[in-house]
């Protein structure tokens, strides 16, 4: 038992020397890895000449069991190298591409995330938007309802315009019905009758025409706020389309954006989760 201690604490110690050798290199390239398996080769090779050498010495016949152990000790230090060359060279692409991810990601999300006072802005805007959008809909609202009562009340115009034109073709019509027997004996009766019917007609006529005069001033006052509702009507659908284009596009944009952080934030925690 005493005996084998040393031998172990002499093992332990080359052990940790070597992995202290190991550890200054943060990355081996391929010419190191090459040197350290030719070492290993060479230490090996002149392990197997020690061994045969003193059982050649010692004359006994048992060269066989030593050389495949050598060789196996060879053979799984050289298995070692080639995983370790491996592990290192997966490790260094995979720290050189997490490295580019994460300058990416920190571009993209300092790109569009805003921070402090422009967080603050773009909240204010977007609060500042969804109360016009409001305005914009009621007001929308209110003038389609006053649309409504105007083409109503240009219908009953209309209509009363035709009732006018209607006594107007029968008073023509009552003159062109005057008796062919008007003749000076009886004009003055005639004519007195011809005044009377003249004063009825006339006083029938007088409300006609106010009216009419009255419906052609609020026909031409429709006309005028049909055409002003119009151009406001224009106008607000031109500014809600030119708003609810601008919300949508700058919502495709951060939908965009975001999709692209979090795909990137995907990726990042799978090559966290592939690294050992």
């Amino acid at each position: 038992m005493n005996e084998k201690l040393p031998a172990e604490i002499h093992a332990q110690t080359n052990r940790i020397k070597a992995l202290n050798t190991v550890k200054q290199y943060s990355y081996l390239n391929p010419d190191q890895i090459t040197g350290l398996r030719n070492n290993l080769d060479s230490i090996a090779k002149e392990i197997q000449n020690l061994i045969e050498l003193k059982i050649t010495k010692n004359n006994i016949d048992k060269i066989e069991p030593f050389r495949q152990q050598a060789a196996a000790v060879a053979n799984i230090k050289r298995n070692v190298l080639e995983k370790l060359e491996k592990t290192a060279n997966s490790l260094q692409e995979l720290q050189t591409k997490l490295e580019e991810k994460r300058e990416l990601s920190k571009l993209i999300v300092e790109d569009i995330i805003p921070k402090g006072e422009d967080l603050k802005k773009y909240i204010n805007r977007l609060k500042t938007r969804g109360t016009l959008y409001k305005h914009c809909k009621s007001e929308l609202t209110w003038f389609n309802a006053e649309n409504s009562i105007l083409y109503r009340t240009a219908a009953i115009l209309e209509n009363q315009y035709n009732q006018c034109n209607q006594a107007k073709e029968r008073l023509e019509t009552v003159k062109k019905n005057t008796p062919n027997n008007f003749t000076e004996e009886n004009a003055s009766s005639m004519n007195l009758q011809l005044c009377r019917d003249i004063s009825t007609f006339k006083a029938k006529l007088i409300p006609l025409i106010n009216e009419v005069q009255t419906l052609r001033e609020k026909y031409h006052e429709f006309e005028q706020q049909q055409e002003k509702t119009k151009k406001a009507q224009d106008q607000v659908k031109s500014s809600m389309n030119i708003l609810i284009n601008n919300l949508q596009s700058e919502l495709e944009s951060k939908k965009t954006k975001l999709t692209k952080v979090i795909n990137i934030m995907s990726i990042v925690l799978d090559i966290f989760i592939l690294l050992p």
